[in-house]
């Protein structure tokens, strides 16, 4: 009954698409993979436009489409039109980041941090029409702040195991990343430069 009462929202967005039954094939993988299917039909009832969105994003992108079938939960964002609204300054991508490891499972919350903008960004990008430099920026800030936690961990664990080192450390970033363009699929070219011969501190 509930998806009887999206359906006519549903056919009208995907009667616009240019191949509605890709499309619709999709769609279907990501709604039947809901564990809780009733609470985004209620959202696209109250909500029409975001069908139009939803079908949209389904069409335009397998990359972003395979993101809400893996993770359905992601759906929220989609549902959130003041998300979409601006970039996510950086002292926001680290406290969510930080909310994130608070979880049962924190070794995942940078895995949710990342997997959750891309597809918001992306939204940003399909539904808003972003200009592609404002877009190369944003996934750009998102890799600094995973990047950043990465590097922090593993210098904490480091320290577990042999004691603090006093040398100085840098990660140099190469290609897209240096020139803030990254792309969603886009590889970290990184560089690790450390100073050498500097004695540990047990």
């Amino acid at each position: 009954q509930q998806f009887l009462d999206v359906a006519p929202h549903l056919l009208q967005a995907l009667s616009r698409a240019n191949d509605p039954d890709a499309t619709l094939l999709r769609l279907t993988q990501i709604l039947s993979n809901l564990r809780a299917p009733s609470v985004i039909y209620d959202m696209l009832v109250l909500s029409p436009d975001l069908c139009g969105q939803l079908v949209t994003l389904v069409e335009n992108s397998e990359y972003l489409s395979a993101l809400l079938v893996r993770d359905p939960g992601l759906f929220d964002t989609a549902g959130r039109s003041s998300a979409l609204a601006h970039a996510v300054p950086r002292e926001e991508l680290e406290a969510e980041l930080a909310s994130l490891l608070r979880a049962y499972d924190s070794d995942a919350a940078p895995y949710r941090l990342h997997t959750g903008e891309s597809l918001r960004i992306g939204m940003r990008d399909l539904i808003l029409g972003v200009d592609v430099m404002d877009i190369g920026q944003e996934l750009t800030l998102l890799a600094e702040v995973c990047l950043a936690y990465a590097v922090d961990k593993a210098r904490k664990s480091i320290a577990d195991k042999y004691g603090k080192a006093a040398a100085r450390f840098a990660v140099l970033a190469l290609g897209k990343f240096a020139g803030r363009e990254l792309g969603y699929g886009s590889d970290l070219d990184l560089v690790f430069v450390y100073e050498a011969n500097v004695p540990i501190k047990s």
